[in-house]
This record gives structure tokens, sequence and C-alpha cells, in this order.
């Protein structure tokens, strides 16, 4: 765990009433469980520090906008009526945009499995 704790030391009972060493000493197990020091095997109540998070943030999307006009063609022979074809160059277009926004959410996910990684610790 990335952080800078001191040890807690033990609790004096000495003067204490007998409510007070209790809470001073459950005060004094959470804190050594939030900062993983009490031997809890799984850290499962570790806290995460900003220490733990190093993560880089994503840079600017690629893809801003689409660059398909949607230019058409019909009235080609063998097509149904009222049908029409994407334009060869549109459809290439097209493809290209596809290809930015799949890149795009390839590295959205690895950023986001990189921080759920360092969450689950």
């Amino acid at each position: 765990m990335a952080g800078r704790f001191t040890g807690i030391p033990a609790i004096p009972t000495d003067g204490l009433a007998d409510w007070q060493a209790q809470i001073f000493s459950a005060i004094k197990e959470n804190v050594e469980l939030l900062i993983g020091v009490r031997g809890e095997a799984d850290l499962a109540s570790a806290a995460i520090i900003k220490g733990n998070i190093s993560v880089s943030s994503m840079s600017t999307q690629d893809m801003r906008q689409t660059k398909v006009v949607g230019k058409t063609w019909s009235g080609i022979s063998g097509l149904p009526a009222g049908e029409s074809v994407a334009d060869g160059e549109d459809f290439i277009t097209m493809r290209s945009d596809l290809q930015s926004l799949a890149n795009d959410v390839a590295v959205t996910r690895e950023t986001i499995n990189v921080l759920l990684g360092q969450l689950k610790g």
C-alpha cells in the first residue's frame, strides 16, 4: 500500500473507564485496518489513497466527428426501386471513422482496466 503512516502505540488502560478504553481500542483497530497494518490477509478493509492510483489521464479522443457526407447512388441496374447504395469514397471514409472510434474505445477500456487493477490492489 502506498502511503506514509506511523504505527499507533498500544492504548494504555490505566486510569481509563472501560467505555473509554473500548472506544480508543476500536478507533485504533479501525485506523490500522484502513492503513493496512492490522494483519488482514486480503486487505479488504484497507483504504485506497491517492498514492495507490498512478494511471495517467487519457489523451484527447481521436474521433471528434464523422467525416462522412452521406453521398449515395440510386437507380443502379439490379437494385430494387427506391434503394440506394453508399458512395465508394464515403464508405471508405466511414470505415476510417469507425476504426478511429474503435481505437478510442480500446484505449478507454485499457485505461479503465488499469485503474480497476489499481483500485483492487
